[in-house]
């Protein structure tokens, strides 16, 4: 039986202290870079986006405009409320869903709402913006291999999913709850913010999928330190952000519950140089380790410093330099050509450190993934944009 998906969105204008991930207006946002209405800013370190993202050029074509400026938010301190969205799909036959956050798309219907408040004070600021969502969890047949023992009877029973945090189905009963969603606390101090975060992350170049932070799962407590804005550095712009954070294991995995906790830590950074504005060059790295009992030490917070070579670990005790962690490493681009509405990106990520130098160039191809896009905007009318868009990962 085919699977039929209804997907609705609506936001109600209000004035915002940050676009979160996700935010039909953070594809608009960058959908005006592509037409000349707003300066090319860097896309590949998202969260907790500045509000000057919504500055206008005074050129370009800008349909939503009036709405951008509804939400832009006021210049004083003080509280005000934060857009307010619904999201609701039906499937009819199995579960299907693509970067919906805290919602689990199961068979049946499924909605997520989301309302809150943001307060500015100084260079303090913060947001509470949690997301209510429910799932009907209709019943659907699951894969008849047996699941082995040890694992919930919903979990992936084969090959590397047995391994993986990734449940056929949550549970036999409706899912209701409340995620934190969209909130944090944030001290701006220069060009430099640090606080406590739920808020989802995207890290990457790409718009429909990202290989190492997206917001197809919830956001996760955690503390960061990051540009507040893009920062002049000389040679260009730069943005960059640090992060800690602790991961929770789903009721529908193992049986085990000395397990059930993760640290993960990583960094991504963007650069625009100055002889080419309009480009973006971006790095990411990416740790994720079981979670100790006395919780992460100081190397453990200082991780996404740690050679990218395996050699640099060889010990009398570890002569191969393996290492229990999961790593992920990725580098991106993106080059936009507003005078013809044109975007091109890409990433290329490993899951694996390589011994060497040469290690890495002989066989780029050893845990690796990758990822190509483009976008092409063309003017339709007066109140109407054509995109064409590709992204292969």
């Amino acid at each position: 039986m085919p699977t039929l998906v209804l997907s609705l969105f609506a936001s109600l204008p209000a004035a915002a202290q940050t676009l979160a991930v996700g935010d039909p207006l953070s594809d608009y946002a960058r959908l005006r870079q592509l037409t000349g209405a707003a300066e090319v800013r860097s896309v590949g370190v998202r969260g907790a986006t500045s509000p000057d993202v919504l500055d206008a050029t005074g050129r370009g074509f800008d349909p939503w405009r009036a709405w951008i400026d509804a939400r832009r938010p006021a210049a004083s301190d003080g509280v005000r409320l934060a857009p307010a969205g619904v999201l609701a799909g039906v499937n009819s036959a199995r579960p299907w869903g693509v970067n919906d956050g805290a919602l689990w798309q199961g068979k049946g219907a499924n909605a997520a709402a989301t309302a809150g408040v943001a307060v500015a004070w100084g260079r303090l600021s913060a947001e509470a913006r949690p997301v209510a969502v429910w799932s009907q969890n209709s019943e659907f047949a699951l894969s008849p291999l047996a699941v082995p023992a040890g694992l919930s009877p919903y979990a992936y029973p084969t090959g590397t999913f047995q391994r993986i945090d990734l449940p056929q189905r949550f549970g036999d009963a409706t899912v209701a709850r409340v995620d934190a969603g969209h909130s944090f606390v944030r001290a701006r101090v220069g060009p430099v913010a640090a606080g406590l975060s739920n808020e989802q992350r995207w890290w990457g170049a790409g718009r429909r999928n990202s290989i190492i932070l997206s917001d197809h799962a919830p956001g996760f407590g955690h503390a960061f330190v990051a540009t507040d804005r893009p920062t002049d550095v000389r040679v260009g712009t730069l943005e960059a952000t640090w992060l800690w954070g602790r991961l929770r294991e789903s009721s529908f995995f193992d049986a085990r519950r000395d397990n059930d906790l993760r640290f993960i830590t990583g960094a991504a950074v963007s650069f625009r140089p100055k002889f080419a504005p309009t480009l973006e060059l971006g790095a990411t790295r990416m740790f994720v380790q079981d979670w100790t009992a006395g919780g992460p030490g100081g190397r453990d917070l200082l991780l996404v410093f740690v050679p990218l070579e395996k050699r640099a670990a060889i010990t009398p005790e570890n002569p191969t330099g393996d290492d229990e962690r999961d790593q992920l490493a990725s580098v991106f681009a993106r080059w936009v050509f507003p005078q013809v509405g044109l975007e091109l990106y890409g990433e290329w990520a490993r899951g694996d450190h390589s011994r060497d130098t040469r290690d890495l160039l002989t066989e780029p191809e050893h845990a690796s993934a990758w990822q190509l896009g483009l976008q092409k905007v063309m003017r339709a009318d007066s109140l109407r944009i054509w995109r064409l868009a590709a992204e292969l990962t």
